[in-house]
């Protein structure tokens, strides 16, 4: 069907028909799943487990099956999670979220609250049932290198609440397999920390007879070096806060004012272009002479010429001041 030869009125109704249809396909397939975990049939087919089956034999990725499989399960403790995925009520993503706290006593009210709601409601929701103490405000850094490459534009929804993925598979010595059956990758060698190359393991004699070739020994990485013309070895500091909700709105607020200069709306941004005004407006020496502090390399705005003028005075544009 060529899509372009449809009117406007006919090119929406369809395409809010096939939501109506995805949101009835995933349903099932939810639906499907719970019924296959409830009999335990991938482990007859020689499957460890559901979300390897999600992976290998239905192709999904693990952030997909990892929030189908979720879902599934909460269909198995209400099944009434099938009705509400069908109609729009619910969510994958809002699924996974109340999943830890529907086989509580309170599980059905929970459910119940959530019908309609959007992601950010139920996070919201899910956090009042068990608040977490402040955190403790801190800075560290945690990589030296040269200055990274601009990011690619994030998703706005990812900025407040990290994508579901399957959990941490923890660190596991080479030649061992993950939770998914699949063997881990083993890591190449490394230099030693004095310098010198690795020992270099003896030739072990093919089937023929003849000695197999010698590997050539590891090459110790580069230093960093500073990219030409460019600033030196920069560091990258991770913080991290606890706040009120009137500070995340007004977050959300310069996003949106600053979208047009940070189409990413990346938090570093944000917070830079943030204390920069504020020094402009509090500190003496950013203000009168424009010297930012020792190792800033943010550009300021150019300073306005703030004289004086009587009331006769011609005025300039805004854009000639």
């Amino acid at each position: 069907m060529d899509l372009k030869q449809l009117d406007d009125d006919a090119l929406l109704a369809q395409l809010k028909m096939l939501v109506r249809r995805e949101q009835e396909d995933v349903s099932q397939i939810i639906a499907h799943l719970a019924e296959v975990d409830s009999r335990e049939l991938i482990l007859e087919r020689s499957f460890p487990s559901l979300f390897a089956y999600c992976v290998r034999e239905l192709g999904y990725t693990d952030a997909a099956a990892y929030l189908r499989i979720r879902a599934a399960r909460a269909a198995r403790l209400f099944p009434q999670v099938i009705d509400l995925l069908r109609a729009g009520e619910l969510s994958l993503e809002t699924i996974l979220r109340l999943h830890p706290h529907l086989d509580g006593p309170d599980g059905a009210r929970l459910l119940a609250s959530a019908r309609g709601k959007s992601k950010r409601d139920v996070e919201t929701l899910v956090a009042g049932l068990s608040p977490l103490p402040d955190r403790p405000d801190f800075a560290r850094v945690i990589s030296v290198g040269p200055r990274p490459q601009a990011r690619p534009d994030t998703d706005e929804e990812s900025l407040f609440a990290p994508c579901a993925q399957e959990s941490t598979i923890p660190s596991q010595s080479p030649g061992q397999s993950g939770s998914d059956g699949e063997p881990l990758p083993v890591p190449p060698a490394q230099p030693r920390p004095d310098g010198e190359p690795l020992p270099v393991p003896p030739a072990q004699p093919r089937p023929d007879g003849e000695p197999l070739p010698v590997p050539p020994p590891p090459v110790a990485p580069p230093a960093l070096q500073p990219p030409p013309g460019g600033p030196a070895i920069i560091k990258r500091v991770q913080f991290a806060f606890t706040a009120d909700e009137e500070l995340l709105l007004l977050l959300r607020r310069a996003q949106e004012v600053l979208w047009h200069k940070y189409p990413s709306g990346r938090f570093e941004d944000i917070f830079r272009d943030a204390l920069i005004a504020l020094l402009q407006r509090k500190d003496m020496d950013v203000r009168v002479f424009g010297k930012l502090p020792e190792g800033v390399v943010a550009k300021l705005p150019e300073a306005r010429n703030r004289q004086k003028r009587g009331p006769n005075a011609l005025r300039l544009p805004e854009n000639l001041v």
